[in-house]
């Protein structure tokens, strides 16, 4: 539970509290807490909360070494199989193809010669090409509102 100093949740709530239930309504995740809170907020302008608060020591670190642990993972989403299959074909031709030796580069021909001739030719000059519209020279039509 995130708040901010001067709000009104600061009064009430702290680092590491649980929603566990809005209004007599269960609340499963973030997005259903949110949901019942505005709500009951816009209807009533009052909401009633059940607070889950560590009280022991023992649970305070439980509860931070949850919290520090979801901030240091990135969110896991679940793949579909045939996307799990995919990746793993992918992964196994990448790292089939990173065994196979220097690959050549494009800009030079291979051979003994290091510094070999370019195989392509940078040229600095710049040219300019106009691009014609077709409506060049004529004006639009006008389109009447309700035809199609």
């Amino acid at each position: 539970m995130l708040y901010f100093l001067g709000s009104l949740s600061a009064k009430s709530l702290i680092t590491g509290d649980r929603i566990v239930d809005i209004n007599g309504v269960p609340v499963s995740d973030k997005d259903v807490a949110r949901d019942l809170l505005l709500k009951s907020l816009q209807k009533t302008k009052k909401v009633s909360l059940i607070v889950e608060r560590a009280v022991s020591d023992d649970a305070k670190a439980i509860a931070n070494a949850a919290l520090l642990a979801s901030e240091l993972q990135p969110p896991s989403v679940a793949m579909a199989s045939d996307i799990r299959d995919i990746v793993q074909r992918q992964k196994e031709k990448m790292n089939k193809g990173s065994t196979g030796g220097a690959k050549k580069g494009c800009l030079r021909k291979g051979g003994t010669n290091p510094g070999g001739n370019k195989k392509v030719q940078l040229s600095e000059e710049q040219k300019e090409h106009i691009i014609a519209s077709d409506n060049e020279g004529k004006a639009l039509k006008k389109v009447a509102p309700n035809a199609k």
